[in-house]
Parts: C-alpha cells; structure tokens; sequence
C-alpha cells in the first residue's frame, strides 16, 4: 500500500498540534487560504496519481486484447 495513505493522518495531527502550540503562544501560523489551497494541491495530487494507474491499466488491457498471441 502507498505510505502515504498511511501519512495523512499523521499530517493532519502533527497540523493541529502545531496549531494548538501556536494558539496557546499567541503567534499565528496558518493562514486559512494557504491551508486550504495546500490542502486542496496535496488531494489533487493523490486522486490525479489514481486517474493516471486506471489509465496505464486501461492502455494495457487494450493493448492485451489487441497485440496478444
């Protein structure tokens, strides 16, 4: 399995934590437009990731029926 379905949650807890320090300091980390953009990008990437592995197994299986002996 990808290591980073295994990375995500991690991600997002290490987030709220260093959120959570940073309220409990008074300093403002994230903004809410660079978070949800960031966000945004890193699912893009994985479900784009997706779309190309069911493309190369489409192009694979035609050309298994096609070109097979």
């Amino acid at each position: 399995m990808n290591p980073i379905v295994y990375a995500i949650p991690v991600f997002f807890a290490l987030m709220a934590l260093e959120w959570v320090v940073a309220h409990a300091r008074g300093q403002r980390v994230y903004r809410l437009g660079d978070t949800i953009s960031s966000v945004g990008l890193g699912a893009i990437s994985q479900v784009s990731g997706l779309y190309t592995r069911v493309l190369y197994f489409g192009v694979y299986a035609l050309a298994y029926q096609s070109l097979a002996l």
